[in-house]
């Protein structure tokens, strides 16, 4: 890990974008709406790592992203925490059995595949993971992730900060 860091470190610093400044995402206040305990919590650590499940999607998947569609967008952005929680499963440094991160995988690839709308949602997420991550195993299998999603499909308005 620490070799493809000196690697690579150079080049993705000096390309390096921060997730903050895509206008499909959220607006943090936006992103933390209906959480009352630790909702300055929940805004400050919306693009980076956590170990929790998110509350809502990152990405903008309104209405008129879906050209006047309310039942489509809703379906969607009900995907946005289930994905999270498989990243977390995927990307968990705990004793998570070898089939249950490849289950988690699985899904994550055929959603992003099946499901376009979604695909830069689940790039956010990943970057989000990746982001001011504490734990090494758990930021190579993000990266790792990443890779595998971004050889399946491919990114939109996110490409940018990848």
């Amino acid at each position: 890990m620490e070799e493809l860091q000196k690697k690579y470190g150079k080049f993705l610093s000096d390309k390096e974008r921060k997730l903050e400044e895509c206008a499909m995402l959220r607006r943090p206040g936006n992103y933390a709406k209906g959480i009352y305990l630790s909702k300055n919590e929940t805004k400050k650590n919306m693009c980076v790592y956590q170990e929790k499940v998110i509350p809502r999607s990152l990405f903008k998947l309104s209405t008129e992203y879906f050209d006047g569609n309310a039942k489509e967008s809703d379906r969607v952005k009900a995907l946005a925490p289930k994905i999270f929680k498989d990243i977390l499963v995927f990307t968990d440094t705990k004793k998570n059995k070898v089939a249950k991160r490849i289950a988690a995988a699985d899904s994550i690839l055929k959603t992003g595949g099946r499901e376009e709308k979604i695909r830069d949602e689940i790039f956010c997420q990943l970057i989000k993971q990746t982001s001011a991550c504490p734990k090494a195993n758990a930021n190579y299998r993000g990266w790792l992730l990443l890779y595998l999603c971004a050889r399946s499909f491919p990114a939109y308005d996110v490409k940018p900060f990848l």
